[in-house]
């Protein structure tokens, strides 16, 4: 009903900023509501808002506790039915992010500054690649790598959560750590990453296909990744039916699909072609081939059109996608400790 109110809301997410109608920028953030009161009630919904303001907005800590002023009103169908807050006035901090969520910012700052000295598309594209920030890729390199069919590579994928956790997998299974512990290990790295790439919809739903894609790429009963993928899709739609009218969420699974049915019989295939030396790019190279065959549907269906140069552009770059990821997120540990940076938890 566009009433005034008075929000007590934690940021959820990283600021969103676009131009706007007069020449200054808006800001866009989404927060959960803890405590509205407006028109002499007092309520405590629990909801989501997109809080929308000036500058000042993107500068608040992720996860810290605000104090906002605003009207309400409704929002389009593509933000699911979240209200949006329009702020009329400066936001007040009264409760600062937690211990974890500072650390995980230090972590993203480190990241930041650990390629600060590099070419500026690559200065973007590694934060993008490694912990989803994005605030960095220019509007020119955005639409080259749509262009590309490389656009997948400025979010955070299921592609991302399979690599970190093949290696935390593989590094437990060469101290052959016992089951419960390279479980609890696994869990644990899980968690780090979606904190690290923000826990979104979007990055949830990448760390569930995630995986299913290590389920399907390690496990020697492979026939169970199937099931585990259509159990996964249920599950995911059941906690938010709003992406069953998602892009990101079809190419997710189609890609995982091509994982499961298709990429570990090629990467088996094609390591008895390839020498020796090269053994290690079959995997890496059976997961692009599959993900781009299978997806190539859904973009025909989304875009209108399909790159001819998305295959052998993700063929190129698929041997450095996870030296990218596993180099960034070393480079981000080397910066701290470098700079004598400790995480405050």
């Amino acid at each position: 009903e566009g009433a005034t109110v008075t929000a007590e809301v934690v940021l959820t997410a990283d600021a969103v900023i676009l131009e706007g109608s007069l020449g200054a920028p808006v800001v866009l953030r989404s927060a959960r509501a803890v405590r509205v009161s407006g028109r002499g009630g007092l309520t405590e919904p629990s909801a989501y808002v997109v809080l929308s303001g000036g500058a000042g907005l993107a500068d608040l800590p992720w996860e810290s506790t605000v104090l906002v002023q605003g009207r309400l009103a409704l929002s389009p169908p593509a933000r699911k039915g979240i209200p949006t807050l329009r702020l009329s006035g400066s936001p007040q901090v009264v409760q600062p992010a937690p211990g974890w969520a500072t650390g995980v910012d230090q972590i993203r700052s480190a990241l930041s500054r650990s390629v600060r000295l590099g070419p500026q598309d690559g200065r973007a594209l590694v934060p993008a690649l490694v912990a989803g920030d994005t605030t960095g890729v220019s509007a020119d390199l955005r639409e080259a790598m749509r262009d590309s069919g490389l656009a997948h590579l400025a979010a955070v994928s299921g592609a991302n959560v399979t690599i970190v956790l093949g290696l935390v997998l593989s590094l437990c299974a060469a101290l052959r750590l016992p089951l419960l512990a390279r479980s609890v290990i696994a869990v644990a790295t899980l968690v780090g990453f979606v904190a690290l790439a923000r826990p979104e919809p979007s990055v949830i739903r990448a760390a569930v296909m995630g995986v299913v894609g290590v389920l399907a790429l390690s496990s020697p009963q492979r026939s169970r990744a199937a099931p585990a993928l259509g159990f996964t899709v249920l599950a995911t739609l059941g906690w938010d039916p709003w992406l069953a009218r998602s892009p990101g969420f079809a190419l997710s699974v189609v890609a995982t699909v091509g994982l499961v049915t298709l990429a570990a019989d090629w990467s088996r295939r094609l390591r008895g072609w390839l020498p020796p030396r090269l053994g290690l790019v079959a995997e890496p190279l059976s997961v692009t081939a599959a993900a781009s065959l299978v997806t190539l549907p859904v973009l025909v269906a989304i875009q209108g059109t399909v790159s001819l140069v998305s295959l052998p552009a993700n063929l190129l770059a698929a041997p450095l996608v996870p030296l990218a990821t596993i180099g960034g997120l070393g480079a981000a540990a080397v910066t701290m400790l470098h700079e004598g940076t400790g995480i405050a938890l």
